[in-house]
C-alpha cells in the first residue's frame, strides 16, 4: 500500500458519512465509498474544516462528489486523502 502514498487522485464518489473531530468541532472526518455494496472495504476519507463543509452531516448516499486530493495512508480499509477539494458531481450525459 506504500506506493500509492502521494499520488493524486480525481475521483467521482458516492458520500457516506460526516462526524466531528475533536471537542471542539472545528473539523470534520468524511467518509465517501464507490458505491459498491459487495465490498466492505474501499472507504475513501479526508478530514476539513468544519467551516465553509456544515452540509455533510445532512448528505445522503446517493449524493455524489467529485474528491481530488493527495493520498496520505493506504490500508485494506481505507485511503485517506490530504489537499482535498470536494465538489458535487455533475454528470455531463
Amino acid at each position: 500500500m506504500r506506493a500509492f502514498i502521494g499520488l493524486s487522485v480525481d475521483w467521482n464518489l458516492f458520500f457516506w458519512s460526516a462526524s466531528y473531530i475533536g471537542s471542539e468541532k472545528e473539523r470534520m472526518l468524511i467518509f465517501f465509498w464507490d458505491g459498491d455494496e459487495n465490498r466492505i472495504a474501499g472507504l475513501v476519507t479526508c478530514d476539513v474544516p468544519t467551516t465553509g463543509n456544515e452540509r455533510f452531516p445532512l448528505m445522503d448516499r446517493t449524493d455524489r462528489f467529485r474528491v481530488r486530493g493527495t493520498i496520505e495512508r493506504a490500508s485494506a480499509i481505507d485511503i485517506h486523502l490530504k489537499d482535498v477539494k470536494i465538489e458535487v458531481f455533475h454528470d455531463a450525459s
